[in-house]
C-alpha cells in the first residue's frame, strides 16, 4: 500500500477521501475520529508537505477541542512554505473561526502579496471582509479578482452576494456565466434567483 500510495498520481488524495469516509459510515462513531487521523496522519508520513493532508489534520485537531495544535500546526506549515494557498486559507479560516479576524486578514493579505494572481486567496479575502461588514473591501478585491482570472466564475459569483439591486445581481450572473459557460453554478444561482423574485 505505502509503495503505491508513494507512486500513483492522485493516491494521496484517494486517501484522504477514504478518511473522510470513515467520518460518515463503516466506522463506529467512537472510532471515527481516531481512524480519520490516522489515515491523514499515514498521508503525511508519505508525503509531510502535502498541504491538503495539513489541512485535513489540522481541522481534526480543531474539530476535536484542539484549535491551538491546529494554529501552530497551520502556522509552522505555511512558516515553511510561507507562498502555500491551501495552507494560508485554512490558518484564516481557523483565525476566523476562533474570532480574530485581524490575524485572518493578515495571513490573507500576505498570501495575496506573493500571488497577486490567485484567485483562490482573493476569493477568501474577499469573504472576510463581507463576513465583517466591509463591503467596499469585497467588491474591490473581487474586481481585481475578475481582472486576474476572466475565465473564472467564481469572482462574478461572489460579486453578484454583494449586490443589492435585482439588475445588478443578474448583471453578475451573467458575466459568470460569460467567464465559464461550462460551470454551471452561475445559470443555477440565477434559477435560484429569479425563483425568489
Amino acid at each position: 500500500l505505502t509503495q503505491t500510495l508513494q507512486t500513483t498520481p492522485g493516491a494521496l488524495d484517494v486517501l484522504i477521501a477514504l478518511a473522510d469516509i470513515t467520518q460518515s459510515t463503516g466506522v463506529p462513531a467512537e472510532n471515527r475520529p481516531a481512524a480519520y487521523i490516522a489515515l491523514i496522519t499515514q498521508a503525511l508520513t508519505l508525503a509531510p508537505g502535502y498541504a491538503p493532508a495539513i489541512v485535513a489534520l489540522a481541522q481534526a485537531e480543531s474539530r476535536a477541542g484542539e484549535p491551538t495544535a491546529a494554529l501552530t500546526r497551520l502556522a509552522a506549515a505555511l512558516n515553511h512554505r510561507p507562498g502555500d494557498v491551501i495552507v494560508a486559507v485554512a490558518l484564516a479560516d481557523l483565525y476566523q473561526t476562533l474570532a480574530q479576524p485581524a490575524a485572518a486578514e493578515a495571513v490573507l493579505g500576505d498570501i495575496r502579496a506573493r500571488q497577486p494572481g490567485n484567485v483562490s486567496a482573493a476569493l477568501a479575502l474577499a469573504s472576510l471582509y463581507r463576513q465583517q461588514g466591509q463591503a467596499e473591501e469585497a467588491r474591490q478585491t473581487l474586481t481585481q479578482a475578475t481582472a486576474i482570472a476572466p475565465l473564472s466564475a467564481a469572482p462574478w459569483l461572489a460579486l453578484a452576494q454583494l449586490e443589492t439591486s435585482a439588475p445588478a445581481i443578474r448583471a453578475a450572473f451573467a458575466r459568470a456565466a460569460a467567464a465559464d459557460p461550462a460551470d454551471s453554478a452561475a445559470p443555477l444561482a440565477a434559477g435560484q434567483f429569479e425563483l425568489t423574485q
